[in-house]
């Protein structure tokens, strides 16, 4: 049995992270939560996938049919400090640092706010997977594969930054089961901020539909939007890449599983291909509620796709 549960952290809007417009501010999407029980928040919304982050404890559980997945955070000094907008913070005083769990729909982002020079700069998340799983880094990409090599969770390329924005050199280490994010810093400009995330689910294969003859129209899941817009740098140098990325391939297979698309004629195929990874690569179209694949556009390039923001015309 695989193992597929995910877990969120994110901050609290700091000056240098606020939202700006552009792809940078979706590196901190809002908290999705369903329900708050009596000790957790729950996001439960197509009721398969279930991510639960507690108040008792500094770990989030996400749950895909009836396969678990579980992050603990290696510090027993952590303290249950607050709920806040759908967070969930904890924080060691005596460290000086703080982290925020809040659930996504089809992941886990995990954000520490790192106080002061005297925080640590090296933090250990226990991942709870089952027995033949295991942390990989191929290609680029941090993930967890099951015993056959299939993703089971994508997690995004480590970053962290200061309190004006800059970019902090970090990097993780991967041991046993346990994923180490190093910050190598020897400024002092504090706040730093820092985030690992996870993501299994990438579609939301419920609401994808034909909304008429000719478009059909894809939803894909809010941390699978955050983890492209964390690991790559958007645009179109992309283009020719994010079809044969683990993540855009694994997109792609939930869009072609889907039965709707199954009716699209095979003809119409090539060019919805192009519309979906155009839209994943643009910057003003991949948080676009829905990506809109049409059939009956034109057959031109993926480039001049991306030129015509993905709606090319005759």
């Amino acid at each position: 049995m695989s193992s597929l549960a995910l877990f969120t952290i994110l901050g609290t809007a700091h000056p240098a992270y606020a939202s700006t417009g552009g792809s940078e501010s979706k590196l901190r999407p809002d908290a999705e939560v369903d329900s708050i029980e009596e000790d957790r928040l729950v996001n439960d919304t197509d009721q398969l996938n279930e991510i639960e982050v507690f108040f008792t404890n500094p770990s989030v559980t996400m749950t895909k049919e009836s396969d678990e997945f579980s992050i603990i955070h290696e510090d027993s000094n952590l303290e249950f400090d607050k709920t806040e907008e759908g967070k969930v913070i904890f924080r060691n005083k005596e460290e000086q640092y703080s982290i925020e769990n809040v659930a996504l729909v089809g992941g886990v982002q995990i954000l520490y706010n790192i106080e002061s020079t005297e925080s640590p700069k090296e933090y250990v998340l226990d991942l709870d997977i089952t027995e033949g799983s295991r942390i990989i880094h191929e290609d680029g990409e941090y993930k967890i594969v099951n015993e056959k090599g299939e993703v089971e969770v994508f997690i995004g390329s480590p970053w962290a930054k200061d309190s004006n924005g800059n970019e902090v050199e970090t990097y993780y280490e991967i041991k046993d089961q346990q994923l180490i994010q190093h910050i190598d810093y020897e400024g002092t400009d504090y706040p730093l901020v820092a985030d690992p995330l996870f993501c299994s689910d990438t579609i939301d294969n419920t609401a994808s539909k034909y909304t008429d003859s000719n478009t059909f129209s894809v939803y894909p899941r809010t941390c699978a939007r955050t983890y492209i817009t964390a690991s790559y740098t958007l645009g179109g140098a992309l283009l020719g890449v994010f079809g044969s990325t683990a993540i855009g391939k694994q997109m792609w297979s939930e869009v072609v599983a889907d039965a709707s698309y199954q009716a699209t004629s095979t003809a119409n195929r090539p060019k919805l291909k192009d519309q979906f990874i155009c839209h994943a690569v643009n910057p003003t179209t991949i948080w676009k509620s829905s990506w809109n694949l049409d059939t009956n556009r034109p057959d031109v390039s993926l480039l001049d796709t991306y030129k015509a923001l993905c709606n090319p015309d005759y």
